[in-house]
């Protein structure tokens, strides 16, 4: 009988601690804006799992973005537009993201052009952090990623900055008359 009951003990124990995790608060809340995107990062030791809400444009409702776990999350918003003001909120899962005490994990950020800095910045960043250089469906899982870098993957990204930053790269592509007559036999159409 004294099995049972510490069984029972412990359940009920085990259960309040993991109805009690739920709502653990995150630290460290922080949100930094570029020119399409957000970075939106916290501390989570524990790995609880959060969702992240992105306040509308009227700002009267929240869309769920997304469920994190990891701590960081990014969050692509080129297409509400640019230069925008951005209200977020983290709040642990299975938390009401309308209620008051979800107002404490407002997080705000602002989104603007990128400064020459942020952009080195974000290629040093990336292309070593997640542009690998291939991806094969047919390998066993944990093996599908080639975790090495050819120059070939790296070189592009130099261009697409610079064409970016001053759109040199499409102007000089568009000065060739090959790419004009290109563009007209497959029913595309340019103004110069």
């Amino acid at each position: 009988m004294w099995r049972n009951l510490t069984l029972i003990f412990f359940t009920c124990i085990s259960a309040l601690v993991v109805y009690c995790q739920k709502y653990v608060v995150s630290t460290a809340l922080k949100a930094v804006g570029y020119d399409a995107h957000v970075e939106i990062s916290f501390n989570n030791p524990t790995g609880f799992v959060y969702e992240l809400y992105l306040l509308n444009k009227e700002g009267k409702e929240f869309s769920k973005r997304a469920k994190i776990s990891s701590g960081f999350y990014i969050d692509f918003v080129g297409e509400y537009g640019k230069n925008l003001h951005l209200i977020y909120c983290l709040v642990p899962n299975g938390m009401d993201v309308n209620t008051k005490e979800a107002s404490k994990y407002k997080i705000y950020s602002d989104t603007h052009k990128f400064t020459n800095d942020q952009l080195l910045d974000m290629v040093q960043r990336y292309s070593t952090r997640y542009f690998y250089d291939a991806f094969n469906f047919n390998m066993v899982t944990g093996q599908q990623v080639v975790h090495s870098y050819l120059a070939i993957d790296q070189g592009s990204t130099e261009v697409m900055i610079e064409n970016y930053r001053s759109g040199l790269i499409w102007k000089l592509f568009m000065q060739n008359e090959e790419i004009h007559n290109g563009l007209k036999k497959m029913g595309f159409w340019y103004e110069t």
